[in-house]
């Protein structure tokens, strides 16, 4: 194929801040390729490992929703027995000041 095709001309492209270093490919067709070099964060990573993080983010938030509504159920058990044991205190505070 290199030898049917002339090779791309390469042009630099200056990059605006980081250390990556970008460059444009032009095809002999014409068309515009930008690549990235030098820079880990951008090169994409494989398709499967991808996948694969957003499965284990996605349980991961699963999980740490449910341990949130277990938490918030059972503070809302612990309000209401608070809240429960205060009526009962108070009613037997009015029973004993009827007592009198």
């Amino acid at each position: 194929l290199s030898q049917v095709l002339p090779p791309p001309e390469e042009l630099e492209v200056p990059t605006f801040g980081g250390s990556s270093s970008s460059r444009k490919v032009v095809t002999p067709f014409g068309a515009e390729v930008l690549t990235l070099e030098g820079d880990a964060r951008a090169a994409a990573p494989p398709r499967v490992r991808t996948r694969a993080s957003r499965r284990m983010r996605s349980l991961a938030l699963e999980s740490s929703a449910n341990e949130r509504a277990g938490t918030l159920q059972s503070m809302g058990r612990a309000m209401l027995w608070l809240s429960e044991a205060a009526q009962a205190e108070e009613l037997s505070q009015k029973r004993q000041l009827k007592k009198r």
